[in-house]
């Protein structure tokens, strides 16, 4: 809080209607697109420096190993997310999707994949219509 003449005092109580109005003031506020491409620009091709990684993935430690989301979290903050799939190209809702199988906070084994390519990348696709032939030989051998 600040004091009459505007400076800042520690430790001073807000008013009770304090919150109150800080939400009437920001009802009706919409941020234009210049700003949000803007704000998207300054974190693209943001590079965190390898004590900061190290920083990171030590506070989401699980013993001596990190967790999937956890790696994924900190890959997200790591990497940028580009506007189109990695592979087809196409502006798409982007997933990020581990291209080496080597789960690690190394951004370069992971890649932006729109729904379509990372199920087909992951081999999803093809396991599922294998599974679907399996179990329909075993109904039509009976």
């Amino acid at each position: 809080m600040r004091d009459k003449l505007g400076r800042f005092v520690k430790g001073l109580k807000r008013p009770d209607d304090f919150e109150k109005k800080r939400i009437e003031g920001m009802m009706g506020h919409i941020v234009s697109t210049e700003a949000r491409e803007k704000s998207r620009q300054s974190q693209l091709g943001r590079k965190l420096t390898l004590e900061h990684r190290k920083k990171l993935s030590l506070a989401k430690m699980k013993g001596d190993k990190l967790g999937y989301q956890a790696i994924h979290k900190l890959v997200r903050r790591i990497k940028p997310i580009p506007l189109n799939c990695e592979f087809c190209g196409k502006s798409k809702k982007l997933q990020l999707a581990n291209m080496t199988g080597v789960y690690d906070i190394n951004p370069d084994n992971y890649k932006y994949l729109c729904s379509k390519c990372h199920v087909y990348h992951d081999g999803t696709i093809f396991n599922l219509k294998h599974k679907n032939m399996n179990q329909l030989k075993h109904y039509t051998d009976h």
